[in-house]
């Protein structure tokens, strides 16, 4: 064989050797991209897990409060919120979902709440039931650690105004009553009023009612009573069958 033969025949060896090698690392680069690929992919997986476990417990903690305030509002004096966040924590635990799966829940305690619910029926024409929990979640797994802290309120608010006219003997009331969900205009299920009477409370039954769909009613009646102003409450359940209670002084227009 010639020296330009052994040359080309060499050369053909090293672009051989060459092609090989840029193959092996083209398989290679594609194998590590692929389970590169196939990793993010699981760990993305998992991530979107974890955030749906997250948003699930969140929503659970909310309809648990919720309920607590509920039950709460009607029997005054219940500390059913403890005890439900007590059961929601347990629950938690025992699904074993993950490595580590830790819900911790306090009812708030401060100058305004006391075991976490507030209940404000006054007189001044506001009534206001509410329920505060503050919450940390824990969530460990193969390959993630995360702990969520956050926040569940749950408000329902009934603001009332009313005046009368004089009509013949009788004093014709119109109140205006305004509901909320935390502070969102919100429709109530059941409204019932009284007035007061020689320091009685005298259930309506005869009244005309103006729903306005936003939360907003307006209700009117008649009442004969001897004294200058008509006190008035207003006894309410929401559609989440939370009790509040409101009162105000109707004065002469």
């Amino acid at each position: 064989m010639s020296r330009k033969d052994r040359t080309l025949a060499s050369n053909r060896s090293g672009q051989m050797l060459i092609v090989a090698a840029l193959a092996i690392a083209i398989l290679i680069s594609t194998t590590v991209m692929y389970a590169y690929e196939l990793a993010k992919e699981q760990y993305s997986q998992t991530d979107r897990e974890i955030s749906d476990f997250i948003q699930q417990i969140k929503l659970a903690t909310r309809n648990m409060v919720a309920s607590s305030l509920a039950n709460t509002s009607n029997n005054a004096g219940s500390t059913a919120i403890t005890a439900n966040s007590a059961k929601i924590s347990q629950l938690v635990r025992s699904l074993h979902l993950y490595e580590v799966s830790n819900l911790s829940l306090s009812p708030r305690n401060d100058s305004t709440y006391r075991e976490g619910i507030k209940l404000s029926w006054t007189s001044n024409g506001a009534g206001t039931s509410s329920a505060y929990v503050d919450a940390v979640l824990h969530i460990k797994s193969f390959s993630t650690d995360v702990t969520a802290r956050y926040s569940v309120n749950v408000t329902t608010t009934m603001m009332i105004d009313g005046y009368y006219v004089v009509a013949g003997s009788e004093k014709h009331v119109t109140l205006t009553c305004r509901a909320y969900n935390e502070n969102k205009s919100s429709s109530v299920g059941n409204v019932t009023l009284y007035y007061g009477d020689n320091g009685n409370w005298i259930q309506v039954t005869d009244y005309s009612t103006v729903s306005y769909g936003n939360g907003t009613y307006v209700f009117s009646f008649f009442v004969s009573i001897p004294t200058d102003n008509v006190e008035v409450t207003a006894h309410v359940l929401d559609l989440r069958g939370i009790y509040v209670q409101a009162n105000v002084t109707c004065c002469a227009q």
